[in-house]
């Protein structure tokens, strides 16, 4: 125990005085005005870089993102929650098979491999492919040693779900989140990080509700699943003198978005949960096993290791590598 009756709380680098309400709302007008100088100018010289980035792709524009049953108007309070786990080793090994490619990148491809399994199981899958939205950090590798909070944009790759080759389903979505991060660097992470700094507060903190809304009246999806990535340090952790041997993440879902996916790395294992709508996902277990039977697909495909012989069933479906529904192309 210690003694904080005399603790008083830091009041930070300056001059030792804190401006008043007055002092504060004298500053307003000019901090707006440089801060939206500093915004204006960053995208007027990234502009030519993102032109360049977008006409290098020299593909045909994304086709609109699909509806599916994963993207219900409305949620019900009731939830589905469930999670596989794997070997880190296993992931860094199919990683290294696709050059260019990230961990994430593979966990993205055993997810949509995942859904393209359970759609097809309910002959719901769609023609067009699934679009994931990933949350990325756009702040300063810094911010974290210095306490401040993750500065948070969206990336929405195609997760290629109407690719059924796990292998090359991996190729094309490390080449579309490639293509998302070099417009990420072609803008530069301090000019994504001044749009949201200079928006009006009530526009700001009204800004997700009001997607939300929209989407739902007009029909549009921004994408089909949210797709999060957190890795934990390696090093042990303890609570209460517990050590901690595996993390399960789980997150609301939303309206429109039913389904949220959770990627973990720890402790030399990787999780991947889904926390969704239960009335939307009413059968949990059997999308897990979904989950598992692709990744034992991509590593199959990717390292040609034997395939096991465990597979995800559903009645007389059969989700896995040697029986699956067909689809229309």
């Amino acid at each position: 125990m210690a003694d904080a009756s005399a603790y008083r709380p830091s009041i930070g680098p300056g001059d030792g005085e804190s401006p008043g309400s007055w002092g504060l709302l004298a500053r307003t007008p000019f901090n707006t005005a440089l801060r939206s100088t500093k915004l204006g100018l960053g995208l007027l010289f990234a502009l030519p870089g993102a032109v360049r980035v977008v006409l290098s792709r020299n593909k045909a524009p994304k086709p609109p993102v699909p509806d599916s049953i994963f993207n219900p108007a409305r949620v019900s309070p009731n939830r589905a929650i469930g999670a596989r786990f794997f070997d880190l080793e296993d992931f860094r090994a199919v990683r290294a098979t696709c050059p260019g490619a990230t961990v994430n990148d593979v966990a993205l491809t055993v997810i949509a491999g995942g859904l393209r399994y359970y759609l097809e199981a309910r002959e719901s899958l769609p023609d067009a492919p699934l679009v994931a939205g990933c949350p990325i950090n756009i702040g300063r590798p810094s911010d974290a040693a210095q306490g401040r909070p993750n500065l948070l944009g969206i990336m929405t790759p195609s997760m290629h779900t109407d690719i059924r080759d796990p292998a090359e389903r991996l190729r094309a979505i490390r080449d579309d989140t490639l293509g998302a991060k070099s417009m990420t660097a072609v803008l530069g992470k301090a000019t994504l990080t001044r749009i949201p700094m200079n928006l009006p507060a009530p526009v700001a903190r009204s800004l997700y509700p009001l997607l939300v809304a929209l989407s739902v009246q007009s029909g549009k999806l921004p994408f089909n699943t949210l797709v999060s990535n957190v890795a934990i340090d390696s090093a042990p952790l303890y609570f209460a003198g517990a050590k901690l041997s595996k993390v399960l993440a789980t997150a609301p879902p939303f309206d429109r978005l039913a389904a949220f996916h959770a990627v973990v790395s720890f402790g030399g294992e990787v999780c991947i949960s889904f926390t969704a709508c239960r009335d939307m996902l009413p059968d949990p277990e059997f999308y897990a096993e979904c989950i598992e039977a692709s990744f034992n697909d991509l590593k199959a495909a990717a390292l040609g290791k034997p395939k096991t012989p465990k597979q995800a069933r559903t009645g007389k479906k059969v989700v896995g590598s040697r029986r699956q529904p067909a689809i229309t192309a």
